[in-house]
């Protein structure tokens, strides 16, 4: 969130008239036309086509329908219109870059800050992204309703930023499933593997709530933002519900979503098709009676890949080695995709135990590529605000 002159931002909202009548009764959105007098005052602020306001207006309300349909509680409106304040304008005619914001405007309440002109080059390419933004805004509105419930603060605590963006995220892809827009990370999703989970503020991380929700329904998110708190942690909170699903945070991320996220199908077909498989850190190849060896480092909830070419043998045994760290556990999970889907054998190693040992059986898929995932869970005090990450290195041999 960008600093703001609330003073100057008051000031030059005045001239946005407001829009009573527009279908989306939950929303007040103001703006001003282009050629309006004194049109040169509102320059790039102006809005040449009504059909920015329109997919915002019914974007917005999409998004606000989805949200209480799922069971979370409302944001407050402003007190006087009964709505949430919608302003369309130039973000830096206030000072600020030019991207939507939500900003606490009053005791309680929030205000949406959309933009005058997305810069797309076609109509259609325009409208798409004006929903996929304003349904962007709406996911933060729903989650700072939470926090300010939990917390009593008009933000979302520091530690649960990068979840917010991942959550805002995922209700791009839950309102406009089929818009291309909603992919508009994917190439460094696809890039950068080796970025931790909580880095980059969460834009990547959206793809770990489409894992989530996919495999244990969006109430799950709800559930954890139930637990937002001013010393509370995602993390905390996911390990948690996943618990009380029978599960535990470090098999759903290391076991399962890595290891989908590294063949990146099963996560997202269409991301697939277009960018291919994730970064690989190391290819290899082994044969009978040979070994591969994949050495590296990986930060905390980072994930590095290697392949490894399996020719002529029936099965490959995978052996786990890494140096001392502040970590909790390292996993190492070596996968082939089959005709039934993902076969994978899975090693855990807990800080301060020996190497670990696991066999995967190829099946009599062989020839086969093997993907091997490395991944670091933190230790909790790891995983803390303000604490930068530390690499830890890995060594995994890879016999025939």
């Amino acid at each position: 969130m960008w600093p703001i002159d609330a003073r100057v931002f008051r000031e030059f909202v005045k001239k946005l008239d407001p829009h009573p009548d527009l279908p989306c009764g939950h929303f007040l959105v103001h703006y001003a036309a282009r050629h309006r007098p004194p049109a040169d005052d509102m320059a790039v602020s102006g809005v040449e086509d009504v059909a920015l306001i329109d997919a915002y207006a019914a974007a917005l309300e999409a998004a606000y329908a989805t949200f209480t349909a799922a069971g979370w509680p409302e944001p407050a409106p402003d007190p006087a219109s009964g709505r949430v304040h919608v302003y369309v304008l130039h973000m830096p005619e206030v000072g600020i870059p030019d991207a939507p914001f939500t900003f606490p405007y009053g005791q309680g309440f929030h205000l949406v800050a959309l933009r005058s002109e997305n810069y797309e080059l076609t109509r259609e390419a325009m409208i798409r992204r004006a929903e996929v933004e304003a349904v962007h805004e709406v996911a933060h509105l729903f989650t700072t309703a939470f926090a300010r419930r939990h917390t009593q603060l008009p933000w979302v605590p520091a530690p649960w930023y990068w979840f917010d963006e991942a959550t805002a995220l995922f209700a791009e892809h839950l309102v406009f499933a089929g818009h291309a827009e909603t992919l508009r990370y994917a190439l460094h999703w696809v890039r950068r593997p080796e970025l931790p989970l909580t880095d980059n503020h969460g834009y990547l991380s959206g793809w770990f709530v489409r894992y989530l929700a996919a495999r244990f329904g969006p109430d799950l998110l709800r559930e954890v933002w139930e637990r937002v708190g001013p010393c509370s942690t995602p993390l905390a909170a996911l390990t948690d519900e996943l618990t009380a699903r029978g599960t535990t945070f470090r098999e759903v991320f290391t076991g399962g979503y890595c290891v989908d996220a590294g063949f990146v199908r099963p996560v997202c077909a269409r991301v697939y098709e277009r960018y291919g498989r994730r970064t690989l850190a190391g290819r290899h190849q082994v044969g009978p009676g040979g070994k591969a060896v994949a050495t590296g480092t990986v930060l905390p909830l980072g994930c590095d890949y290697h392949t490894v070419a399996a020719s002529g043998v029936g099965a490959v045994t995978v052996r786990a080695e890494v140096s001392e760290g502040d970590f909790d556990s390292l996993a190492v999970v070596a996968a082939v995709e089959t005709g039934g889907g993902i076969e994978r054998s899975s090693l855990t190693r807990r800080a301060g135990e020996p190497g670990l040992i696991g066999t995967l059986d190829l099946g009599g898929e062989s020839p086969a590529e093997i993907l091997v995932s490395i991944t670091v869970v933190p230790t909790p005090a790891g995983a803390g605000p303000g604490r930068p990450p530390a690499a830890v290195r890995y060594h995994i041999v890879v016999t025939a």
